[in-house]
């Protein structure tokens, strides 16, 4: 996910999905919000912009229908 980000004039947004491996428990997932600054360095969001970001990242689930957790 590479868009621009209006929460940080000049930077695009991005993030990381974290996956855990559990021995012997499902695997987890969770999304980190970040944007890339002009400088080419990354930011991570944080309150607001994170949830915003986040909910953003959720919606896309619906067309690739991807399960909201791992399985």
């Amino acid at each position: 996910m590479l868009r621009t980000s209006p929460r940080v004039p000049g930077c695009s947004a991005t993030g990381v999905l974290e996956l855990t491996l559990h021995p012997h428990a499902p695997l987890t997932a969770r999304f980190i919000p970040a944007v890339v600054s002009a400088t080419g360095q990354p930011i991570v969001l944080t309150g607001a912009a994170a949830r915003q970001a986040t909910a953003h990242y959720n919606s896309l689930r619906a067309c690739t229908e991807l399960a909201s957790q791992p399985t």
